[in-house]
């Protein structure tokens, strides 16, 4: 009986064993979301002041990103703005966080916003270079879900079109 059960717990630490070295093996190859990653997703932000309506995409690879935002949004006395902007960034992540600071920040054309309009429903981070932004970063499905104070959330779908 003895020896069957020192065979039992052999086997039990044999599969246990390699069962902790696979998920490690695992782990190590796995990629994180953020170390490269490109995404697209659709931005419909309404605030009591102003309606936006556009798409951002983004790209990470190695501690540098791009951010290209564009759309329309129209005030509540229906003057409508255009914007059109490419973020410049670097970032760091930690986990599901990801902190960025932007850069540069280029006005391609058409653009007609404004700084203190886009401040009414943007972080500074996407019109003024130098400013750090916080989100995070959950995979889901084929895409990314970010999730901040200001810009609540979006879902970037997997790969640029």
């Amino acid at each position: 009986m003895r020896l069957v059960l020192l065979a039992g717990a052999g086997m039990i630490l044999a599969v246990v064993s390699g069962g902790m070295g696979y998920f490690t093996g695992y782990s190590k190859v796995r990629r994180e979301p953020g170390d490269r990653l490109a995404c697209r997703a659709s931005l419909d932000i309404t605030t009591r002041l102003l309606h936006f309506s556009g798409t951002m995409k983004l790209y990470l690879a190695d501690g540098h990103g791009v951010l290209l935002i564009n759309g329309h949004y129209q005030r509540q006395h229906l003057q409508e703005g255009l914007l059109n902007r490419k973020v410049l960034f670097t970032y760091t992540r930690h986990g599901e966080m990801l902190y960025m600071t932007s850069q540069r920040v280029d006005i391609a054309v058409p653009d007609n916003a404004g700084n203190s309009e886009l401040a009414l429903f943007l972080p500074g981070f996407f019109f003024t270079p130098k400013v750090k932004y916080n989100t995070g970063l959950y995979q889901q499905g084929d895409g990314y879900i970010f999730s901040g104070a200001t810009l609540p959330f979006a879902y970037c779908l997997n790969g640029i079109s």
